[in-house]
């Protein structure tokens, strides 16, 4: 068989052999122009009505707690999954927020709040955040940030960035995010976005969640199972820094650290310790969808943004977790002049007898 396409080959005119030989590169250029062309959507024009301006009025100021969002597509009409906004959704919960007056931060600014640090905070601090590299995010987000002069962080799965998946941002893509200073690039795994098989049946769990098995060698041991956690983050962590950017956080995949994730609890316990020791600050899932503001030093927990998340459902997480403005002290009664005893009163009047009796003498 090959040799026959072979002979046919040769047997082509040789005018048209530089033709075939070209059609691949005109092809992945068509296709780097078209995605060159749309790296970027231009932002919807959403303005708030009277009644949602009255509704999003300005919440408490808040300098010792900081509420995270956490993004992850951005589609230009109706949500393609479960976790993807439209453009003009993520448009509105902007415009919401400003109302709210609500202040993007960047990540070194929450790596500093994390510590303790909140000089140069916004009176409402806010952090906007995006997992898994997504194409779409950055085309949908990028221009509705720019225009509400908001700012986000986008939290990159290396290993499909490498692979250049047509859904996944590139590493000049990114670099160009990074440069524009409307976002933050920081690891969120390597290969950690993808499940590995964990018994016989086939059954699949997320990459960081369960120790992997394999036909040839059954379940790996602790010892594998770390080894394998910790050379794939050490893996995203490095590729951050090869192509220059910070490495301060980290943001395994939801599905690896979130409440319904199938952990074992010795993989719990040594996937928190790595973490922790490589990074400045580690975002997890919270238990529930009404995470607590971020305190310094305390969990790093995001709110997580779906297609099911209505600006009404943002504004009333964000109002519910304000830190409530503290009472005033109710003021003090004013001091009552003490009275004099009976007696005192008695000489007094005397005295002032005595005094008059001598007067109209005189």
């Amino acid at each position: 068989m090959r040799v026959g396409r072979f002979l046919s080959f040769l047997a082509l005119p040789l005018s048209v052999v530089p033709v075939l030989a070209v059609v691949p590169q005109i092809q992945a250029s068509r296709e780097h122009s078209q995605r060159e062309g749309l790296t970027a959507l231009a932002p919807v024009s959403v303005a708030l009505t009277p009644a949602e301006q009255q509704r999003f009025r300005p919440l408490p100021a808040t300098h010792d707690a900081v509420p995270v969002l956490a993004y992850h597509g951005i589609s230009e009409g109706t949500p393609q999954d479960a976790r993807s906004i439209s453009q003009r959704t993520f448009a509105q919960q902007l415009a919401a927020l400003r109302a709210m007056g609500y202040q993007a931060i960047s990540m070194r600014q929450y790596v500093r709040f994390q510590r303790g640090d909140t000089a140069g905070l916004p009176a409402r601090p806010l952090l906007i955040t995006f997992d898994d590299s997504r194409l779409d995010a950055y085309r949908g987000a990028d221009e509705v940030l720019a225009q509400a002069g908001m700012r986000a962080t986008m939290f990159v799965a290396a290993d499909q960035v490498d692979r250049g998946d047509a859904a996944t941002l590139t590493w000049k893509e990114l670099r160009r995010m990074s440069d524009s200073r409307r976002w933050d690039i920081e690891p969120g795994t390597s290969a950690g976005a993808t499940d590995v098989t964990v018994d016989e049946q086939g059954t699949s769990a997320p990459f960081y969640a369960q120790r992997r098995y394999t036909r040839w060698a059954g379940r790996e041991s602790l010892v594998d199972y770390e080894q394998r956690v910790t050379l794939d983050v050490f893996a995203a962590r490095d590729a951050m820094t090869a192509h220059g950017f910070d490495a301060s956080a980290f943001a395994a995949p939801v599905a690896d650290s979130g409440p319904d994730a199938p952990t074992e609890p010795a993989a719990a316990s040594f996937l928190g310790d790595l973490l922790h020791r490589q990074f400045p600050v580690v975002f997890t899932r919270a238990d529930g969808d009404a995470p607590a503001f971020t305190r310094p030093g305390r969990p790093a927990q995001r709110y997580e943004i779906g297609s099911s998340s209505t600006t009404d459902r943002l504004y009333r997480w964000l109002r519910d977790g304000a830190p409530k403005p503290a009472a005033k002290p109710a003021p003090k009664p004013a001091a009552r002049p003490a009275k004099r005893p009976a007696r005192h009163q008695r000489h007094a009047a005397g005295r002032q007898h005595h005094q008059d009796h001598h007067a109209r003498k005189g």
